[in-house]
């Protein structure tokens, strides 16, 4: 099963941004660049968000921050590789007298900006949409201002996917999907850091939305068994407050084709295999033992299943979890 996952970050340098609004000949409408469209769309859910911040004397009025979100719920998205206005190249265009409200982005120009200035460019080409003519930047940049002063808009796009992760909002993690999914300069740390991120907040969405990308999670190797035991680790860990969250994560990785079986095949090392089932044997604690049975439960039920090897068993006895033992030995048996 294929799944992938693809990574932005930009820190170029603040540049300028051209007024994009006005009444232009509409051409052909391009829905290619989904990956600038996406962070563009994660952006706007994020300033919903951080109006909390602003000071409300810095809205145009006071309804501004509800229309903003009831007039983003409607607004298209398109992309075409340059945008001109009036004979001038620019960073986008918005159409806010259309039945439905458009925002055309250049994705030429988007690429350039940094992530301050994408914000920039949003709030702005959102305005007339939201019903203010902001032509001299005089609703936006009050804003924009509010927030930067406070370090908010200071921040690369993992920082804000990584945010929104530890909040674990469904609405959001599905633009941070889509944020990616057009991106190809994916790095394994980067995969992993953002994993790490979704297990410290026992996320689950994180995993089902990133199911719908192509990464092969055995690229992994026995990294990818690290982190699964990472996960254990914290299921084992847990307290009775946030163990149904924690085993809930953990189930979804494992029906996503985490790999949980040996990955080491030197012959020289197999009294050692390099799976989750010989860590889990080595869990100490009596008192966490039947824990361990829960989670050979879930671990049972991956699309590959179990493989389970005599030191597993012997492992088991040895920390005296003889049900854990027993069940691998069942396990054994029914090879």
């Amino acid at each position: 099963m294929k799944r992938w996952i693809f990574f932005f970050l930009t820190s170029l340098l603040f540049q300028s941004l051209a007024w994009a609004e006005g009444t232009q000949t509409e051409g052909q409408e391009s829905y290619g660049g989904n990956g600038a469209m996406a962070e563009f769309r994660l952006i706007a859910t994020d300033l919903q968000r951080i109006f909390s911040y602003v000071d409300p004397n810095s809205f145009p009025s006071r309804d501004f921050v509800e229309k903003f979100k009831l007039k983003w719920k409607i607004a298209e998205l398109a992309a075409k590789e340059r945008l001109f206005l009036h004979g001038s190249q620019v960073d986008a265009i918005n159409y806010p007298y259309r039945p439905i409200p458009l925002i055309e982005i250049s994705l030429s120009r988007w690429t350039s900006l940094s992530t301050s200035a994408k914000y920039n460019l949003v709030l702005h080409e959102m305005m007339p949409i939201v019903g203010y003519i902001d032509d001299k930047y005089q609703y936006s940049n009050p804003i924009i201002l509010s927030l930067r002063r406070q370090g908010l808009l200071d921040l690369s796009m993992m920082e804000i996917v990584e945010r929104s992760i530890v909040v674990c909002d469904k609405e959001e993690l599905q633009h941070i999907t889509f944020a990616y999914v057009m991106r190809s300069n994916a790095k394994l740390k980067e995969i992993r850091h953002l994993y790490q991120s979704a297990m410290a907040a026992s996320c689950a969405p994180v995993a089902i939305y990133m199911s719908d990308l192509e990464f092969k999670y055995s690229d992994l190797s026995e990294e990818g068994i690290s982190y699964m035991w990472r996960v254990i680790q914290d299921v084992l860990r847990s307290d009775d407050q946030r163990l149904s969250r924690k085993m809930e994560f953990l189930r979804n990785l494992v029906q996503l084709g985490f790999p949980t079986n040996e990955l080491n095949h030197v012959p020289e090392l197999s009294r050692t295999p390099v799976s989750v089932f010989y860590l889990l044997a080595q869990v100490e604690n009596s008192d966490l033992h039947p824990r361990t049975l829960e989670i050979y439960d879930i671990l049972n039920k991956s699309h590959d299943r179990p493989i389970i090897h005599q030191v597993d068993v012997e492992t088991a006895l040895k920390k005296s979890n003889s049900a854990l033992a027993g069940t691998y030995q069942s396990a054994l048996s029914n090879k």
